[in-house]
């Protein structure tokens, strides 16, 4: 995206923002893939996270806009957030500096999105993931300068992702991954994502979403990852 069209950008997201946030229609879908990048049980993993937003019965094809969503990974499924560096820096910081703010060995995945602004103005951000104690610091930048920036939360075998998005913006497509992490710490080999310890009968790993809107209602979506048994 060049300079122009991210001014565009700038100039649709304030008219959204004064528009507001429309009603879906009953045409409007959303899907979630998870997908865990072993299918070993008890080993480390890493993440993919795919999830669609559509509304073809809204103008231009705008989906109403999502406001936070959590992810709870099948039973067993932890998380470390020490198995990386952790970056320190504050949210100012982070939206000053953008991708400068956290050393590169905090960084811990990323991905991109796809959203429609006012008008169906459609675009496309990047999207990156540093570490930080019990949250992943996220980064969500256009052509170069961030947008947005926010913290999700890292707790046991969920991952509160608590989206910071700019008025009248709806996401249709985010796509983010997460590789496998781990580091050793005093002989002690610490590991971001562990599956969990068995594959049970049904021969794949359920992880459940509810998605929160900015409309105050909800929805609950599932997505199995095969495992090896």
């Amino acid at each position: 995206m060049n300079r122009r069209n991210a001014s565009a950008l700038g100039i649709a997201i304030a008219l959204a923002a004064v528009a507001g946030d429309s009603l879906a229609s009953p045409q409007f879908t959303a899907t979630l893939q998870e997908t865990y990048l072993s299918k070993a049980p008890h080993s480390s993993s890493g993440q993919r996270t795919l999830i669609t937003w559509s509304d073809p019965g809204e103008p231009g094809g705008k989906p109403k806009a999502i406001k936070r969503f959590v992810l709870q990974f099948h039973r067993g499924t932890r998380f470390d957030t020490s198995a990386l560096p952790a970056c320190k820096a504050s949210d100012l910081t982070v939206q000053r500096e953008g991708l400068h703010a956290c050393p590169a060995r905090t960084r811990l995945g990323g991905g991109h999105t796809e959203a429609i602004a006012s008008g169906g103005f459609a675009f496309t951000t990047d999207v990156t993931f540093f570490n930080a104690r019990g949250h992943i610091i996220v980064l969500v930048q256009v052509d170069g300068r961030t947008l947005t920036n926010f913290r999700d939360t890292v707790r046991d075998g969920t991952i509160h992702v608590n989206t910071k998005i700019p008025g009248g913006v709806s996401l249709t497509k985010l796509d983010v991954t997460i590789p496998a992490r781990s580091r050793k710490i005093k002989r002690k080999r610490h590991t971001y994502m562990r599956t969990p310890a068995t594959c049970p009968a049904s021969g794949s790993w359920t992880t459940n979403a509810t998605l929160v809107y900015v409309d105050g209602s909800e929805q609950r979506v599932t997505s199995d990852t095969p495992c090896r048994r």
